[in-house]
């Protein structure tokens, strides 16, 4: 049955998620984003991001060490092989069009190979994200934190 910590965790995420509006693909999150920012003028609180962690890179924002997770559909129809031999491996001139069918999520504070991050090929649940954004028309991106990152 578990521990009562993970009994009231699960409670408290089922409770959560039957208000939620959940994004599982790169395309419902760009239609949620644009349609987010016209209807609230703003960021809802209720929206989880799912999706297949394809690979995570680490960055520096001025002083501050961030991972970035690199994210696509929660169902993807390619298998996590090939997704990751074409996205990740693809060359500098193809990374705006690889950019375009990714959700990007940073997390600042972390390092790539934290045991507080899922690891690739893992489908993860994203709450509580904050500047959900796409930019350059395309390319879709939040910002997380760990303790809000979950496997599915």
């Amino acid at each position: 049955m578990g521990s009562p910590v993970k009994r009231v965790k699960q409670a408290i995420r089922v409770r959560s998620m039957k208000n939620d509006v959940v994004l599982s693909s790169v395309e419902a999150f760009r239609k949620h984003v644009a349609e987010e920012s016209i209807s609230t003028g703003g960021i809802a609180n209720n929206v989880v991001v799912t999706g297949t962690l394809i690979w995570k890179s680490e960055h520096k924002y001025g002083d501050r060490q961030l991972v970035r997770l690199h994210i696509t559909d929660a169902h993807p129809e390619d298998s996590f092989e090939e997704l990751s031999e074409e996205l990740y491996n693809s060359n500098d001139e193809n990374r705006s069009l690889v950019d375009s069918e990714l959700i990007t999520a940073a997390v600042f504070g972390e390092t790539a190979d934290s045991p507080r991050l899922p690891q690739n090929g893992e489908v993860i649940r994203i709450a509580n994200s904050r500047k959900r954004l796409v930019y350059d028309g395309n390319k879709c991106q939040l910002v997380a934190r760990a303790a809000d990152i979950t496997t599915l």
